[in-house]
């Protein structure tokens, strides 16, 4: 479900005039090993389909506390409900923002920052 190559193709294929389109997906990461890469999440979302022809902005964060990766269409506006902190990056640009809960302000980051350091398996980001 999290595979923006395949919700690119399914719309393009069978829905060709949606106009609107809003996801929600969570995933909580059991197996640190094996957990995917915000960047490789993200990337599928940052196409010139989603980016230009459809302006349909795609936001990948992972709640620290739950260990819950989420991919949601940024017009949802989530909010945090275990008020933890959040990295997380738009399909717009590939910055890494820390969201703390209890300012709700994001700061910029480099990925080398924080995120490497607090997420499984970023090597390859």
């Amino acid at each position: 479900m999290f595979n923006g190559s395949y919700w690119q193709q399914f719309i393009q294929n069978t829905l060709p005039l949606l106009k609107k389109f809003e996801i929600c997906f969570s995933y909580r990461i059991t197996d640190e090993n094996n957990a995917p890469s915000l960047h490789s999440l993200i990337a599928p979302f940052q196409t010139s389909f989603w980016l230009l022809n459809k302006f349909w902005l795609i936001i990948c964060d992972y709640i620290m506390r739950s260990n819950e990766i989420r991919i949601y269409t940024a017009s949802l506006r989530l909010n945090n409900s275990d008020y933890s902190i959040t990295c997380q990056v738009s399909s717009m640009d590939n910055i890494y923002r820390l969201v703390t809960p209890s300012t709700h302000r994001m700061k910029n980051l480099t990925v080398n920052e924080v995120c490497t350091k607090r997420l499984p398996n970023q090597s390859e980001v």
